[in-house]
């Protein structure tokens, strides 16, 4: 049930391993099924940028503007259920990291990682 939509592009970030996802121009969106409490890791890039956060289920939204470079943490409340959350970057160069949880999340168990399944990384010239 996870799902990206638009332009992504890799930024190295080697405490988030090794790497984030920064929107690329148009912007970029994810959605994914979670249960419970959640929070996403974002920033705002170098420029700062605005995210929106809507829970599909309950209909809560959040259109937080981020200040350049700040790692934020921002919360979806939620109960114990599962729901679809959508996470868009409405700026390009807006960053997501990642997400965390209080419960496991077995519809996020990954597949095996495979190198052909990233975006590309602007203006290098190695192929991952």
């Amino acid at each position: 049930g996870t799902a990206w939509r638009g332009n992504l592009e890799l930024k190295w970030t080697q405490g988030f391993g090794p790497f984030a996802y920064r929107a690329g121009p148009g912007g970029a969106s994810l959605t994914v099924r979670i249960s419970g409490a959640s929070s996403f890791l974002v920033s705002g890039g170098d420029q700062g940028g605005q995210f929106e956060i809507e829970d599909l289920s309950s209909g809560y939204t959040c259109h937080p503007v981020l200040p350049a470079h700040d790692l934020v943490s921002l919360p979806v409340p939620a109960s114990v259920s599962y729901r679809d959350i959508r996470l868009t970057a409405l700026t390009p160069g807006a960053v997501f990291y990642g997400i965390r949880s209080r419960e496991p999340q077995p519809l996020l168990s990954a597949p095996t990682f495979t190198h052909d399944t990233l975006p590309p990384v602007p203006g290098s010239t190695t192929a991952l």
